[in-house]
């Protein structure tokens, strides 16, 4: 199983000019984003869950093939410290695409797709701090010509008949992810071939240890030369690999909605009502015990609209204070002799 995980060098603390609001760039603090540090993590549990279901005795028709995880930026030589620390925490290839980082993402993906056409999953951040566009993944996946996934939570294996899985020697191995939705609600995407995954930067990244650190300072980083600059950033046979990988895999990029319910509200956590009866119970946790006001329209002057704001807000409890009444009482007669 082949994963990889795109990463990007950014300013995770920027400074902004008040005046201009441009930001100032301040190398020390150039390092992965939350969201690209959750990406990692997630693939490097997914990759402890397949190796824990094989020990396991896995499932029938599942692949053997070994777990190769690749992380990839697309910046300058300075990203490399980067790439050497997501190898210390269990990534198994660095590469780095040479291009400007101030691309737009269509063209950054377009140079970074050569890297990614063997891949079988690619992990992303959902945003990044400099931009916060979260296109990217999208436009990735566009290069691929694969299914996307985009703004997950979880990540994880599920167990599939090889069928259904699909081909691209992946029988037996289905991803799902969760994200969220609108209302409260979430959402569960499977992906059964190959894919391209977005994830919310909600998960702390695991710590390398002192060996694992001291190792990859020798391990090496695959340089890409890309066209640096404004304009098309494919590497040399980048747009025949894409198009051909488009077209062979258009016909199995497809969404297939599993389950679908109607929408359930989150749930409340209510005090227990005391009566014994089950049935005031139940009506006390609806609230049909409870007296309601209807809302009400009323055209009056300034002074009988004070008074009976300040009438309301005595029957819900709400008392006025009363030196700062005093400071709004009606002023009488000038005093000459202050």
């Amino acid at each position: 199983m082949r994963v990889a995980v795109c990463m990007k060098w950014v300013d995770t603390r920027p400074e902004i000019d008040p005046l201009s609001g441009e930001a100032a760039a301040d190398q020390r603090w150039f390092a992965a984003s939350r969201a690209d540090q959750a990406a990692l993590e997630s693939a490097l549990s997914l990759g402890d869950q397949l190796l824990e279901r094989r020990a396991s005795g896995g499932d029938a028709g599942e692949t053997r093939e070994p777990f190769e995880l690749t992380v990839v930026c697309a910046g300058p030589p300075e990203s490399e410290s980067m790439l050497r620390d997501a190898l210390a925490t269990g990534a198994t290839r660095a590469a780095r695409v040479d291009i400007d980082p101030t691309l737009d993402s269509a063209d950054v993906a377009a140079a970074v797709s050569p890297v990614l056409a063997d891949v079988d999953f690619v992990f992303c951040g959902n945003w990044s701090v400099d931009r916060g566009t979260g296109s990217f993944p999208a436009f990735l996946a566009h290069e691929l010509g694969v299914a996307q996934a985009l703004g997950c939570t979880d990540v994880g294996l599920v167990t599939q008949g090889s069928e259904a899985a699909g081909s691209a020697g992946l029988a037996g191995v289905v991803l799902e992810g969760e994200r969220r939705l609108d209302g409260g609600r979430r959402e569960r995407v499977r992906l059964t071939n190959r894919g391209v995954v977005s994830v919310e930067g909600g998960t702390d990244l695991r710590r390398a240890g002192l060996r694992a650190v001291l190792a990859s300072a020798d391990e090496p980083v695959h340089v890409l030369a890309g066209v640096r600059g404004a304009g098309s950033t494919r590497t040399e046979g980048a747009a025949a690999r894409g198009r051909a990988q488009s077209s062979s895999s258009s016909s199995s990029a497809k969404h297939r909605v599993v389950a679908s319910g109607p929408f359930r509200p989150r749930s409340r956590n209510l005090p227990i009502p005391d009566d014994p009866e089950p049935r005031i119970r139940l009506m006390t946790i609806a609230g049909a015990l409870v007296e309601r006001e209807t809302s009400q329209a009323v055209h009056l002057d300034p002074s009988a609209a004070a008074d009976q704001l300040l009438d309301r807000l005595s029957e819900w409890g709400v008392e006025a204070d009363p030196e700062q009444a005093s400071d709004h009482e009606p002023a009488g007669e000038p005093d000459h002799d202050r």
